[in-house]
């Protein structure tokens, strides 16, 4: 029989046992196109995965559409009846043509309708269904070459148990895509070839990466009994066990999440296994870790009544506070049938001291019990009265999906918009009265109420948004808009304003007024600099863009404007022949040193052709006042006239005499700069040993004279 041990709450493992236990076998013919009456041992495996899989997937998207564990089972018979339609069987089976391009989903449908089974939920999507079947499809086949191949020594491409080990597993247990193909492998071998291929991978020299053991744990979950290779089963537990045992984060963090899941999936019917993840969730290991340990708790202990009290127990276990709502989650998600466990959640969502315990509950009983008459009056509750602004948000979400239909929902929503202490319960209650309420005319009102009286930038900011995207053919959202691009007080709201403007009513010729003013006369930078940005990206035909870029350019009194607008007049602007001449102005003259350093950047970039620009450079590598600037500077015409003649000389020069000191010019020095670049460019010339030997004695900068050193000795080595 087919197992299903790397997936929990398996729906319909009744239909797939029925299924490949007939003793019908035609089913495997049709499946796998065999001729032959018996079919291969490996044939008959990979009938029962292609369908196991099948299963599978026809649950997941079940699931999907918001189908209940109970809901799922009335499912079964359909699926049964469906599996075994000729028709179903051959397509299915299409995964082991060669190179099987698709899965036609209309056969499928139309054949679950012309059998007239179990109505399927609109949001059933039968191409979702039949283009994972056809990937993980792929993997069985691909599996099943294999171990056709193994113990015919007689053919070309037969393959051993060792060959199979070092050639398969052994060059492609890194790769991700590979698992499939290696379950479908394991699936198909005897217990005891499996238990080589684990001792194999659990032995690699994997430099690190633990792939190989989740491999290898793979592999052992499709084996029948276990207990047949208990020592590799044993040995390969014990190195996952290993793998979770740091206290602290760091980047395997998700390596080991990923192996308390392999543990509990694997031997979840070992005793032992409970009780070592109930010791993890009650320990001091990173967060991360213990909430897994619940998790998986919560899925292999659902027929446990002691499981099942241990998690109600901590679900008000204060000393553990981190793993409470992973305790509150899983109970809802696998004890859904429990009326005391209801009782118990909408306690906590009332009471409970901890936010995250209190949200938690809220969305468990909305998503599990939405039918109970005490739901709708617990999220009501909570999204009004609750003292924490993240659980509020969580019960409207709720309401607002769960009971659009509800007078209260409305009026809680728009009272939230309106009045709650939290701007981003605000936000959160407007996003939901513009998705769900748009045809409500009381919406539009809290909407334009909340762009022009909200005290908070971020809700007006949002408002205006909403009011953007739902009624933007309204003159009334043209007119707040435009108030507020030019009178907010709070300058992130202008901006906002100005780029939903340029966005949606370029065409009107009130919002080129609006961004040429706020250029010319806005007090905050951003916002001029937004604005620059929003005339560039929509209006960059109009004549006057290019002459609002040059006024900043000359006139405007912060320095980031003036570089936003060097920036766009040298990308836009190249040919205009007052680009060039304003960068060299800039270049030289400008009184901020980011400013000039940001025109250099732009001659080197656009204009290196131009004779002049070197000429520049090396004036601002050597002159400029500022020491980042010359840095920096070296550092692009290292990059863009490495060809130079004479380019040595000047970095020599450089290295000799740039004027930096310690610590009035920063932490860059220009010396160092010019040796590194000498060192990266011209380290096969006798001089440089020499220019090393001065620095490293005679630089004033005690840092360089290390470096120096340092360079001198790995350079006298290496001769």
């Amino acid at each position: 029989m087919v197992k299903m041990t790397s997936v929990f709450g398996f729906a319909f493992q009744a239909v797939l046992q029925e299924l490949t236990t007939s003793p019908d076998r035609d089913w495997v013919k049709r499946v796998v196109g065999s001729k032959d009456s018996q079919g291969s041992a490996a044939l008959n495996v990979a009938a029962g995965l292609a369908i196991a899989d099948f299963l599978y997937l026809m649950q997941q998207e079940l699931e999907a559409t918001g189908l209940s564990a109970k809901d799922l089972s009335l499912f079964a018979p359909s699926l049964k009846q469906f599996i075994q339609n000729p028709s179903v069987q051959a397509t299915l089976g299409h995964i082991f043509t060669p190179n099987p391009l698709e899965i036609d989903p209309y056969i499928f449908a139309n054949t679950w309708d012309s059998l007239e089974l179990l109505s399927l939920p609109d949001e059933f999507n039968w191409e979702e269904v039949a283009k994972v079947y056809l990937e993980k499809g792929k993997d069985i086949a691909y599996g099943r070459e294999f171990v056709e191949r193994l113990g015919k020594p007689e053919n070309a491409n037969g393959l051993t148990l060792d060959r199979l080990k070092d050639r398969v597993f052994g060059q492609h247990w890194y790769y991700e895509s590979w698992r499939g193909i290696f379950r479908a492998i394991a699936a198909m071998l005897e217990p005891a070839a499996v238990g080589e291929i684990i001792d194999y991978l659990i032995h690699l020299d994997n430099q690190g990466n633990s792939m190989n053991l989740f491999v290898a744990a793979d592999c052992l979950g499709q084996v029948s009994d276990p207990t047949i290779i208990q020592a590799s089963s044993r040995q390969l537990l014990t190195k996952l066990k290993n793998l979770t045992e740091k206290k602290e984060l760091d980047e395997k963090i998700m390596i080991r999440m990923q192996a308390i899941t392999q543990i509990a999936t694997i031997w979840h019917q070992d005793p032992e296994i409970v009780v070592w993840l109930k010791a993890i969730a009650e320990s001091d290991l990173y967060d991360s870790i213990r909430m897994a340990a619940v998790d998986e708790l919560a899925k292999i202990g659902k027929d446990d009544p002691a499981t099942i009290k241990w998690l109600k127990n901590l679900t008000t276990a204060e000393s553990f506070e981190i793993t409470r709502p992973s305790a509150v989650r899983g109970l809802a998600n696998h004890c859904s049938g429990d009326r005391e466990l209801l009782m118990m959640l909408i306690n906590l969502a009332r009471s409970d001291s901890y936010w995250l315990v209190r949200e938690a509950a809220i969305q468990e009983i909305a998503r599990v019990w939405p039918g109970e008459p005490e739901t709708i009056a617990i999220l009501q509750t909570s999204a009004s009265l609750d003292r924490d602004s993240d659980v509020r948000i969580a019960a409207l979400a709720e309401l607002a999906r769960g009971w659009p239909n509800d007078p209260e929902t409305l009026l809680i929503l728009q009272k939230s918009a309106n009045a709650d202490e939290d701007a981003d319960v605000r936000i959160a209650a407007l996003a939901e009265l513009a998705r769900g309420w748009s045809a409500e005319r009381g919406t539009l009102q809290v909407l334009t109420d909340r762009a022009n009286r909200d005290p908070d930038t971020d809700v007006r900011i949002a408002a205006l948004e909403e009011l953007a995207s739902g009624w933007c053919d309204r003159p009334d959202t043209l007119v707040c808009l435009k108030n507020k691009a030019s009178s907010d007080p709070d300058w992130r709201v202008r901006i906002a304003a100005l780029k939903i403007l340029s966005r949606g009513w370029f065409d009107d010729p009130d919002t080129l007024n609006l961004l040429r003013h706020s250029i010319n006369a806005d007090a905050v930078s951003d916002v001029r600099i937004a604005s620059l940005r929003s005339l560039v990206l929509g209006w960059f035909e109009n004549a006057e863009t290019v002459a609002l870029l040059k006024k900043r350019i000359e006139t405007d009194e912060n320095w980031d404007v003036r570089i936003v607008a060097l920036q766009e007049l040298a990308t836009g602007w190249f040919e205009d022949p007052d680009t060039l001449e304003m960068l060299k102005s800039c270049a030289t003259q400008d009184d901020n040193w980011a400013v000039r350093l940001a025109a250099a950047q732009e001659l080197a970039k656009g204009w290196r052709d131009v004779p002049e620009t070197l000429d520049i450079l090396k004036n601002a590598a050597t002159a400029d006042e500022d020491s980042f600037v010359r840095q920096a500077i070296l550092q692009q015409i290292a990059k863009g006239w490495f060809a130079e003649s004479n380019l040595w000389d000047f970095l020599r020069d450089r290295a000799l005499n740039d004027p930096f000191q310690r610590p009035e010019d920063g932490s860059l020095n220009p010396r160092q700069t010019a040796l590194e670049i000498l060192l990266e460019q011209y380290s096969d010339r006798p001089e440089l040993l020499a220019l090393l030997r001065d620095r490293s004695q005679h630089d004033p900068d005690e840092k360089l004279r290390s470096f120096a050193q340092n360079q001198l000795k790995e350079l006298e080595m290496n001769k």
